[in-house]
């Protein structure tokens, strides 16, 4: 009788026993041998912008170099398939109408002012590979060169990483 096989016998040292006249030939024995790889994805895709002002009719977008994600144009540009948790908090001088552009061919979504002119809006929304993501304003008393505003952030953080993700421009 042949010796049963231990999973943890180095297979390299076993020896093949040869079939006796009196059995049968064994059948064919086949090994798989399955290695876990880790997949390498690419960081999680986030960009902390500060508004600045406003220029051509968008929101003027100021990120510092150390960020994952770009700004041209006062847009920041998709990389990354997924969807994105968008945040903004704003403090304005007047009343103000601010649109987020966010898909071509969609309609924007408008952000809403509070009475004591301030924005604080959140919502998540499906991003794709060349989206770009810019924020227009219209105010009704001043041209969009001559508005202030008192700060605000903008953050766009991807809330599931792993699908299709161009590699990045340098």
């Amino acid at each position: 009788m042949p010796e049963a096989f231990s999973p943890l016998e180095d297979i390299a040292t076993s020896t093949v026993q040869q079939p006796s006249a009196d059995t049968k030939p064994p059948g064919t024995l086949i090994l798989n041998f399955f290695t876990s790889i880790a997949v390498q994805h690419p960081p999680i895709q986030s960009i902390r912008i500060l508004l600045t002002g406003c220029k051509e009719e968008k929101l003027s977008l100021f990120a510092n170099d150390a960020q994952i994600m770009k700004v041209e144009n006062n847009s920041i540009i998709i990389n990354c398939d997924g969807f994105y948790l968008i945040s903004m908090k704003g403090y304005f001088h007047e009343e103000v109408s601010i649109n987020l552009h966010y898909r071509m061919n969609r309609k924007p979504i408008s952000i809403p002012l509070r009475k004591d002119l301030q924005v604080d809006f959140t919502t998540v929304v499906s991003l794709a590979y060349k989206d770009k993501v810019y924020l227009s304003m219209n105010a009704q008393n001043t041209s969009c060169e001559d508005f202030r505003m008192n700060g605000g952030e903008l953050y766009l953080i991807q809330q599931n990483p792993g699908g299709f993700c161009a590699p990045v421009r340098i």
